[in-house]
């Protein structure tokens, strides 16, 4: 019982710390965001765009052709 408290308590503590350090720099992403937010704006269009092409990629069977392509150790 009491290794499955530790397990637990260390599997809490792994959750809790992205979003503590997302809290702890709250104020430098809000300048950030303000700074570079038209370039924003841009990455997410180019985000969907390559989306939409994966998308098509997937249910048209070519995945595994471009993965192929792109494949690390050969």
């Amino acid at each position: 019982m009491g290794q499955g408290a530790l397990l637990l308590a260390c599997y809490s503590a792994g959750l809790m710390v992205p979003f503590a350090a997302a809290g702890m720099m709250t104020g430098w992403t809000t300048w950030l965001l303000r700074r570079y937010g038209n370039c924003l704006t841009f990455a997410n269009q180019a985000a969907g765009v390559l989306l939409i092409a994966l998308g098509i990629a997937l249910f048209t069977g070519l995945l595994p052709t471009i993965s192929s392509r792109f494949a690390l150790g050969s």
